[in-house]
């Protein structure tokens, strides 16, 4: 309750703070921590509290702790005494513990002067423990303890993986996406551990204005030897595309080798990056076509959905409408929907999508009723067929006929009018 009145409180009881001061210390864990809370309300007000919340920091309860950071921070500057226990309390064992504190230390010294270089000491202590939460704290202290990147990039050699995968996070939010960024990355992306080039790969997602200068090291990450890198890489190159210009061909080239990737689920980013990058060119890369014709009804799907759109690529156009006799009905409606998007007339997609409205699965029902809503008023030639689902079992199919036919109904009403 007290916490909750802050001002109102201390208005009508000059002595509440002294009083809630002697509090943190009593026996009851669920009154010190109130109380701590409540210090934390007042802000500025409570900046005597200061010796009571260092002590807090060493309490034997985690709420209690954390809370006590969290006081610390809404005192800022008022709470400089305060930094050299909250540089220890970035070691804590509790995760809230020490992000509180490295938020604490972030808002009491913003510029770094007094606590980076004490934070930095514990990149080199003996204990890789202490060094992971050491590059965590410069990392959450970002532009501050930028003075420690030197210090961080030595770290990309440390024995320990979990150091390097926190010096990697740390570098990318301590520097700017700039050269010296980047080099340091490129030597994360040659380390021996899988989540220290992942994390590398994630950081050089920072580089959006200037993509040109990390696309060599996304496409050289396309080659590493495991998958959750490769489809990392896609998803960058994907996302980097539009802006890569002459690097394009490259880049298309590079994806489309992933396409007959041994992972599953690289095959299908490939598929879809690639279907995309068709997309932005009017082009789609021959291997993507060839997916097409893939033994895997997943990968032709996957092909099928991402060669929409294709408008200029007579080939990709001839290549959906083979599919459009595929053995699997997902693939056959897919190919429907990416026809109606290059283009295709209604009559060469109505007679599959009918047939399709007869399917066992109310999901390829609901795919072909939505492929006729993007047919609009071409799909008249299909109405009865759409009003016979209007009393369908399924509540779905039934309620997703219904627009359907409402929506033509209401386009012939017009045009009469």
């Amino acid at each position: 309750v007290l916490g909750e009145w802050g001002g109102t409180a201390l208005g009508t009881s000059p002595g509440l703070i002294t009083s809630l001061r002697r509090q943190t210390a009593h026996e009851n864990v669920t009154v010190r921590h109130w109380c701590v809370a409540a210090l934390r309300r007042f802000g500025n007000r409570a900046a005597a509290a200061v010796p009571e919340l260092v002590v807090c920091l060493r309490d034997a309860d985690d709420g209690v702790r954390s809370v006590a950071a969290h006081a610390l921070a809404e005192l800022g500057r008022n709470a400089e005494s305060a930094i050299p226990a909250l540089v220890e309390t970035i070691h804590d064992s509790n995760d809230d513990v020490r992000r509180a504190a490295i938020s604490a230390i972030a808002r009491i010294d913003p510029h770094g002067q007094h606590a980076v270089s004490e934070i930095a000491r514990g990149l080199d202590s003996s204990s890789a423990r202490a060094r992971m939460h050491a590059a965590e704290a410069l990392g959450g202290l970002r532009i501050a303890a930028s003075s420690a990147a030197p210090a961080l990039v030595t770290c990309l050699r440390d024995d320990n993986a979990g150091v390097r995968v926190k010096a990697v996070a740390a570098l990318s939010r301590v520097l700017p996406a700039e050269q010296y960024l980047l080099n340091a990355l490129g030597v994360a992306l040659h380390d021996a551990e899988e989540e220290v080039r992942v994390e590398a790969l994630n950081s050089l997602e920072r580089y959006e204005h200037a993509p040109q200068n990390v696309a060599p090291h996304l496409i050289a990450a396309l080659r590493d030897r495991e998958s959750s890198v490769r489809f990392r890489a896609i998803e960058l190159l994907q996302k980097f595309a539009p802006d890569l210009g002459p690097m394009i061909p490259a880049v298309s080239v590079a994806i489309g080798n992933c396409l007959r990737d041994p992972s599953e689920l690289v095959q299908m980013r490939a598929v879809r990056a690639s279907g995309m990058i068709a997309h932005w060119t009017h082009r789609a890369d021959p291997r993507l076509v060839n997916a097409l014709y893939d033994s895997e009804a997943t990968v032709r799907l996957a092909a099928t959905l991402a060669l929409a759109r294709s408008h200029n690529d007579p080939s990709a156009v001839d290549a959906l409408r083979f599919r459009l006799a595929d053995d699997h009905a997902e693939v056959r409606v897919a190919a429907c929907r990416a026809l109606i998007e290059c283009g295709e007339s209604a009559s060469v997609v109505i007679p599959t999508l009918i047939h399709e409205l007869s399917d066992s699965n109310p999901a390829v029902q609901l795919d072909a009723i939505a492929a006729f809503d993007l047919l609009g008023e071409r799909a008249r030639p299909a109405l009865d067929a759409l009003r016979a689902k209007t009393v369908d079992s399924n509540p779905d199919v039934r309620a997703a006929a219904a627009r359907v036919v409402s929506k033509i109904a209401e386009r012939d009403s017009i045009e009469r009018q």
